[in-house]
């Protein structure tokens, strides 16, 4: 068995690809550091990128490796420092529930999980970023702007429009004031969002989402027809999905020691 670890851009993605080189290592698993610039196909049966927009010619080279890509962490406006890992995709949808995960790493985290007691009245929409945008083959706002319409159309409740803090306001949409992700969510009486970590955010809020992929479809797994009728997930149900999301990311010190690869072996990835 042999890894490539290949990095682009900022010295912290080269860290994150050490990081995994030296995991490969605690498993006895050769494995080499390589630039995305300088890419060409080679034998490797496991490969690991980050970001799959900047590395998707990597990607597209090792069809039949088993290509790891790592990306911004769940819970990013909780907790800091981990990244989500993905098999083969960009977001692990196909992986979260192929075996009972403990709660216990997800306890560590130390999160706070509020119990459900009143859901707010409107529909949030969270958007996606102009890159993303692209990659669907849309312009920005041209998703959002369709799906408010879709939304309009099976509900009377207002509908908020919130955009990734770095985007500009997509114009003729009403949007959120909310001064926080997490507060727009947990004041809503639903969340519809095209994919992305904002489904994980939803769960651990307790609001259910629409997502067309990523945790927030593989633990809610509705038509947008069901907007009115759609209950939240129940305590447990809710514990035993941030239970598998929540080994779906890991720390830079967890990858070197070699804790995420041995990770994968349980899962019978690798």
């Amino acid at each position: 068995m042999r890894a490539l670890a290949y990095y682009h851009g900022p010295m912290r993605i080269r860290r994150m690809a050490e990081a995994f080189l030296e995991g490969c290592k605690r498993h006895a698993i050769p494995c080499e550091l390589r630039t995305v610039e300088g890419a060409r196909q080679e034998m490797a049966d496991i490969v690991w990128l980050y970001g799959l927009g900047p590395a998707k010619p990597v990607f597209d080279l090792y069809p039949n490796a088993r290509r790891l890509v790592g990306d911004k962490g769940y819970f990013s406006e909780y907790v800091k420092g981990y990244i989500r890992v993905s098999v083969d995709a960009q977001q692990p949808d196909k992986h979260l529930t192929l075996r009972p995960h403990s709660p216990k790493r997800w306890h560590r985290l130390g999160i706070d999980q509020a119990p459900v007691i009143n859901r707010g009245d409107y529909v949030l929409l969270c958007g996606m970023g102009p890159k993303q945008a692209t990659r669907q083959g849309l312009a920005y706002g041209q998703w959002e702007r369709e799906t408010f319409e879709r939304i309009r159309a099976l509900t009377e409740r207002p509908i908020l429009v919130r955009e990734k803090p770095k985007n500009e306001p997509i114009h003729g949409l009403p949007r959120s004031g909310h001064g926080s992700t997490w507060g727009a969510i947990r004041d809503a009486w639903a969340v519809v969002c095209l994919t992305g970590n904002i489904g994980a955010d939803c769960i651990v809020e307790g609001i259910p989402v629409f997502a067309e992929a990523g945790p927030g479809r593989v633990y809610y797994p509705h038509d947008l027809t069901d907007l009115e009728t759609v209950a939240p997930l129940s305590p447990e149900a809710r514990i035993s999905a941030l239970a598998d999301i929540c080994h779906w990311q890991w720390t830079l010190s967890e990858m070197a020691s070699g804790d995420f690869m041995a990770h994968l072996k349980e899962e019978g990835l690798v």
